[in-house]
Protein backbone atom coordinates (compact mmCIF):
# COMPACT_ATOMS: atom_id res chain seq x y z
CA UNK A 1 0.00 0.00 0.00
CA UNK A 2 1.35 2.77 -1.07
CA UNK A 3 0.92 6.59 1.63
CA UNK A 4 1.07 9.28 -0.26
CA UNK A 5 2.33 13.08 0.28
CA UNK A 6 2.62 12.52 3.74
CA UNK A 7 4.88 14.69 6.38
CA UNK A 8 7.32 12.51 7.72
CA UNK A 9 9.04 12.92 11.19
CA UNK A 10 11.65 10.94 13.59
CA UNK A 11 13.17 8.91 10.58
CA UNK A 12 15.14 6.34 12.61
CA UNK A 13 16.73 3.90 9.98
CA UNK A 14 20.65 4.12 11.11
CA UNK A 15 21.26 0.25 11.97
CA UNK A 16 24.29 1.15 14.05
CA UNK A 17 21.38 2.97 16.05
CA UNK A 18 18.40 1.42 15.65
CA UNK A 19 14.87 2.47 17.56
CA UNK A 20 14.79 -0.27 20.62
CA UNK A 21 11.46 -0.05 20.92
CA UNK A 22 9.19 0.57 23.82
CA UNK A 23 10.36 -2.68 25.59
CA UNK A 24 14.23 -1.14 24.93
CA UNK A 25 14.31 -4.92 23.88
CA UNK A 26 12.96 -5.00 19.97
CA UNK A 27 15.30 -3.65 17.72
CA UNK A 28 13.31 -1.71 14.83
CA UNK A 29 13.64 1.18 12.28
CA UNK A 30 10.42 3.19 12.70
CA UNK A 31 9.46 6.69 11.29
CA UNK A 32 5.82 8.89 12.05
CA UNK A 33 3.93 9.80 8.98
CA UNK A 34 1.18 12.59 9.33
CA UNK A 35 -1.60 13.90 7.06
CA UNK A 36 -4.29 16.47 7.41
CA UNK A 37 -6.07 14.35 4.78
CA UNK A 38 -9.31 12.88 7.11
CA UNK A 39 -10.15 10.55 3.52
CA UNK A 40 -6.99 9.33 3.50
CA UNK A 41 -6.45 8.76 7.27
CA UNK A 42 -9.83 6.65 7.12
CA UNK A 43 -9.17 4.72 4.23
CA UNK A 44 -5.51 3.93 6.40
CA UNK A 45 -7.16 3.37 9.18
CA UNK A 46 -10.12 1.04 7.27
CA UNK A 47 -6.51 -0.75 5.86
CA UNK A 48 -4.88 -1.98 9.13
CA UNK A 49 -2.86 1.13 10.12
CA UNK A 50 -3.24 2.56 13.84
CA UNK A 51 -4.28 6.22 13.28
CA UNK A 52 -3.87 9.02 16.05
CA UNK A 53 -6.00 11.94 15.43
CA UNK A 54 -4.66 15.15 17.38
CA UNK A 55 -4.58 19.04 16.87
CA UNK A 56 -1.86 21.18 15.65
CA UNK A 57 -2.33 24.77 14.72
CA UNK A 58 -6.37 24.64 15.10
CA UNK A 59 -6.75 21.62 12.91
CA UNK A 60 -6.91 17.95 13.20
CA UNK A 61 -4.04 16.14 11.75
CA UNK A 62 -3.42 11.94 11.27
CA UNK A 63 -0.68 10.83 12.65
CA UNK A 64 0.94 6.68 12.46
CA UNK A 65 4.11 5.17 13.39
CA UNK A 66 5.26 2.61 10.88
CA UNK A 67 7.90 0.39 11.80
CA UNK A 68 10.18 -2.62 10.16
CA UNK A 69 11.33 -5.19 13.05
CA UNK A 70 15.33 -5.86 13.24
CA UNK A 71 15.84 -9.95 13.13
CA UNK A 72 18.71 -11.59 14.25
CA UNK A 73 20.88 -14.59 12.83
CA UNK A 74 21.62 -17.91 14.83
CA UNK A 75 24.83 -15.98 15.96
CA UNK A 76 23.08 -12.92 17.00
CA UNK A 77 23.89 -10.37 14.48
CA UNK A 78 21.69 -8.76 13.35
CA UNK A 79 20.35 -9.05 9.51
CA UNK A 80 17.45 -7.08 8.44
CA UNK A 81 18.16 -4.39 5.91
CA UNK A 82 16.88 -0.85 6.74
CA UNK A 83 13.59 0.33 4.12
CA UNK A 84 14.97 1.47 1.12
CA UNK A 85 14.81 5.31 0.97
CA UNK A 86 14.75 7.31 -2.91
CA UNK A 87 14.59 10.89 -3.68
CA UNK A 88 12.15 12.38 -6.25
CA UNK A 89 14.38 10.92 -8.84
CA UNK A 90 14.67 7.42 -7.13
CA UNK A 91 17.88 7.81 -6.29
CA UNK A 92 18.99 5.95 -3.32
CA UNK A 93 19.36 8.23 -0.21
CA UNK A 94 21.99 6.76 2.34
CA UNK A 95 22.84 9.20 4.97
CA UNK A 96 18.95 8.73 6.27
CA UNK A 97 19.92 10.33 9.21
CA UNK A 98 19.87 13.67 7.09
CA UNK A 99 15.92 13.50 6.91
CA UNK A 100 14.36 15.99 9.38
CA UNK A 101 11.23 16.33 10.87
CA UNK A 102 8.55 18.11 8.64
CA UNK A 103 10.22 16.49 5.11
CA UNK A 104 7.78 15.35 2.77
CA UNK A 105 7.04 12.23 0.77
CA UNK A 106 5.45 8.99 0.13
CA UNK A 107 5.79 5.67 1.92
CA UNK A 108 5.35 2.25 1.14
CA UNK A 109 3.69 -0.22 3.70
CA UNK A 110 3.22 -4.15 3.48
CA UNK A 111 -0.13 -5.00 5.20
CA UNK A 112 -0.41 -8.84 6.28
CA UNK A 113 -3.15 -10.19 8.09
CA UNK A 114 -2.72 -12.49 11.14
CA UNK A 115 -3.76 -15.02 13.23
CA UNK A 116 -1.93 -15.48 17.12
CA UNK A 117 -3.04 -16.83 20.26
CA UNK A 118 -6.60 -16.75 19.19
CA UNK A 119 -6.35 -13.16 17.98
CA UNK A 120 -6.50 -11.63 14.47
CA UNK A 121 -5.27 -8.44 13.12
CA UNK A 122 -3.35 -6.67 10.33
CA UNK A 123 0.44 -6.22 10.52
CA UNK A 124 1.99 -3.29 8.97
CA UNK A 125 5.93 -3.34 7.88
CA UNK A 126 7.28 -0.58 6.28
CA UNK A 127 8.98 -1.09 3.29
CA UNK A 128 10.35 1.76 1.66
CA UNK A 129 10.32 5.72 1.35
CA UNK A 130 10.31 8.11 -0.92
CA UNK A 131 11.80 11.84 0.15
CA UNK A 132 9.89 14.08 -2.12
CA UNK A 133 10.67 17.79 0.00
CA UNK A 134 13.63 16.99 2.27
CA UNK A 135 14.10 19.02 5.08
CA UNK A 136 17.12 18.50 6.41
CA UNK A 137 18.28 17.89 10.34
CA UNK A 138 20.62 20.18 11.13
CA UNK A 139 21.58 18.14 13.97
CA UNK A 140 21.65 18.77 18.27
CA UNK A 141 25.12 18.51 18.45
CA UNK A 142 26.39 22.12 18.88
CA UNK A 143 26.54 23.20 22.62
CA UNK A 144 23.91 26.65 23.14
CA UNK A 145 25.20 27.58 26.83
CA UNK A 146 27.14 30.34 27.48
CA UNK A 147 30.22 30.57 29.40
CA UNK A 148 29.34 31.92 33.33
CA UNK A 149 31.45 33.90 35.26
CA UNK A 150 33.07 32.20 37.75
CA UNK A 151 33.51 34.94 40.12
CA UNK A 152 29.64 35.86 40.09
CA UNK A 153 27.34 34.12 42.37
CA UNK A 154 24.64 31.42 40.64
CA UNK A 155 21.35 30.99 41.85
Amino acid sequence: MLLENVDISWVKFDSANPDLGFDKKSPQYSCTIKTDNKVNAEAWKKAGINIKPAEENGKVVYSATLKKKIYADADGKYTTQPPAVVDKQLQPIIKTNTIGNGSKGNVQVRLKPYEYMGKTGISVQLLAMQITELKEYQGGDSLEFKAIDTDTAVI
